[in-house]
């Protein structure tokens, strides 16, 4: 829906297909990601025996990874988060995707909000948003406050696994979703209804 019609459609088709108004978009590409990495200094990540041996075949930097705790720099995160053929496939990718986002949040969890928002002036120029200052501000803030709070960080795939179908389209693989399931699950897991 992006790729066709810009944010305007995806959340249109957010709306239609899951019952979702979505309030804002921020999107970054591939390169503007290493540069958001590299501004906050990498990012560390537990990671499994597998997700290890893969990175340690793909990545350049001399790095060698482990199972548990390891350090990312921006191009070895970028490796990570594209991971597709190890670990799980699609949902191992979206998985790695979700866990860098987390302990990108995670990083501020002990953050004032001066220095929130110094590292939001550095990443601001990377980053493509119909969000302005005053709403990026206020999600910040509120972010903050519940980081602070202790909160756990929680996210969902969508579709899980009871909720879709495996079929083959004009040759090609694809879930085939059960879109009322997936309605039922995200509002469940956003409004805890």
């Amino acid at each position: 829906a992006y790729r066709y019609g810009g944010t305007d459609l995806m959340n249109e088709t957010f709306k239609v297909n899951f019952g979702l108004e979505i309030d804002g978009n921020v999107m970054v590409d591939f390169d503007e990601f290493t540069e958001i990495i590299e501004i906050l200094g990498g990012v560390t990540l537990d990671i499994s025996k597998d997700e290890a041996s893969y990175m340690n075949k793909r990545s350049d930097s001399g790095k060698t990874f482990k199972a548990g705790s390891n350090y990312f720099n921006a191009e070895d995160a970028l490796i990570f988060t594209r991971m597709r053929y190890a670990a799980g496939g699609d949902y191992g990718r979206t998985d790695r995707q979700r866990r860098v986002l987390v302990a990108i949040a995670e990083s501020f969890r002990d953050a004032d909000i001066r220095t929130l928002w110094t590292v939001i002036e550095e990443i601001l120029p990377h980053i493509v948003t119909n969000l302005d200052n005053s709403q990026i501000i206020e999600c910040a803030t509120t972010g903050l406050g519940i980081l602070s709070g202790g909160v756990e960080i929680e996210t969902l795939r969508i579709p899980q696994d009871d909720a879709h179908r495996n079929a083959s389209i004009r040759g090609m693989a694809v879930l085939v979703p059960n879109l009322e399931m997936c309605r039922e699950d995200l509002q469940e897991f956003i409004y805890d209804k």
